[in-house]
């Protein structure tokens, strides 16, 4: 019975301090979404991934790429209309990056665009009656203007001297099949010739050895920058968690104080009243059974989630809150849960200053527990919460057996023999 009432006071009090940490879960996100922590952070993460004499352009113009943009959404001015001026993204998923970052790559030598594009023309319109004269000259004039230069400088050599190379004797279908044999390496290629062309940086090191482990394999290249990518990304989320542990402490003391919330007078109600610890800890399993398999956080907005919750916390009839007499403690008799008032003037000074010192010397150490408990975080309490439930309604293990009762040998009648038992 006493281990009964132990679990259930647990429950109460974990439960409490799974929606208070929600609470400041929620009001965390409202912060974070005020100053824009996540977008300006995954700025700053990319910004150095793309490290070089260029970072900032480089990741203005991944910033710039349509996949990217549509993952950020246009602050709305006075009038509702979008300003010109956008917020970046808080996430980017890591096939966006990559696709963003390889057509920025490609964009930096358009004259390569062209020629492959321009190749690939050659190969698709030119008819099979054509003669390989033909065939030849329209693949020649593809690549003929372009500059000697660069990346496609050396593609550009090498696709002449294998259009010189080129029997005119050699039968057109032979001599597309090998031209798209040649094509079909081109983009893997010049990726390559792209990113040797970089200037050196931090960034074309890191590209060259993603490349280099990839076997130049274009396909293998994107991968391996994904995985890049979301390295990168545990870096970014770690800069974030730290940033926002702090405001969360002070936020944990906050919450505590607003909402009025004593560990000590929890537990004290809880122990002392059977049918209302009954009532929480039933309460608290309703919740962990329709939570299980959500995220701690939902999906509602914050602000919704911090009235919703506290409407929760308000129903369990714990003593919770405060309570607000008429004048804001001009009432004389107080359980130091009354509101001690907020201005000075409503009553003489030193009567004031008595009542919020006698108040917090009553709740300091109840509110010092409840703030470092909530600061631990929901998905805390949540696997709490969920480990006690477990423990309190665990009965016998399925794989137990029960055992036969013993039974008493009785006393043989005359001429009896005993059962042979095998």
């Amino acid at each position: 019975m006493l281990g009964s009432m132990v679990l259930e006071v647990a429950i109460g009090l974990i439960f409490v301090y799974l929606l208070l940490s929600l609470i400041v879960t929620a009001v965390t996100e409202l912060v974070s979404g005020w100053r824009k922590w996540r977008s300006q952070n995954l700025w700053q993460g990319v910004r150095n991934l793309l490290d070089s004499g260029q970072a900032e352009e480089w990741a203005a113009k991944l910033y710039d790429h349509p996949l990217v943009q549509s993952l950020s959404r246009d602050e709305k001015g006075a009038s509702g209309t979008p300003e010109p001026k956008r917020k970046g993204p808080s996430y980017i998923p890591s096939r966006t990056f990559t696709i963003a970052l390889l057509e920025t790559l490609k964009g930096s030598d358009p004259a390569g665009q062209l020629a492959i594009k321009g190749l690939r023309r050659v190969l698709d319109t030119t008819p099979d009656s054509a003669s390989i004269t033909d065939f030849k000259t329209g693949l020649r004039n593809a690549v003929k203007d372009l500059p000697a230069d660069g990346a496609i400088g050396d593609l550009k050599g090498e696709a002449l001297a294998l259009l010189d190379r080129l029997p005119d004797t050699i039968p057109l279908a032979q001599a597309k099949t090998d031209a798209r044999a040649w094509l079909a390496k081109l983009p893997d290629r010049w990726l390559g010739m792209l990113i040797d062309n970089l200037p050196d940086s931090k960034l074309k090191r890191s590209l060259t050895a993603i490349l280099d482990e990839s076997h130049r394999d274009l396909e293998h290249f994107k991968t391996n920058v994904e995985v890049w990518f979301n390295n990168s990304m545990e870096r970014v989320s770690g800069w974030y968690k730290r940033k926002t542990q702090f405001v969360q402490i002070l936020l944990a003391l906050f919450v505590t104080l607003v909402v009025n919330v004593d560990s000590v007078l929890v537990v004290n109600a809880l122990s002392q009243n059977q049918a209302l610890r009954q009532a929480v800890a039933a309460e608290a399993e309703a919740y962990a059974n329709q939570q299980a398999g959500k995220s701690t956080s939902g999906d509602k907005d914050p602000a919704a989630k911090i009235k919703d919750l506290r409407a929760q916390i308000h129903d369990l009839d714990l003593p919770i809150g405060w309570k607000l007499p008429a004048g804001y403690g001009k009432n004389k008799e107080s359980d130091f849960r009354q509101w001690p008032g907020w201005a000075w003037y409503e009553g003489e000074l030193s009567q004031w200053a008595a009542a919020w010192r006698d108040t917090i010397r009553f709740h300091f150490f109840g509110w010092l527990l409840t703030a470092a408990a909530i600061s631990l975080g929901a998905p805390f309490w949540f696997d709490m919460l969920n480990k006690v439930i477990n423990i309190r309604s665990s009965g016998k293990s399925p794989e137990e057996k029960p055992k036969p009762p013993q039974t008493v040998p009785q006393p043989l009648e005359p001429g009896q023999t005993p059962p042979i038992t095998t």
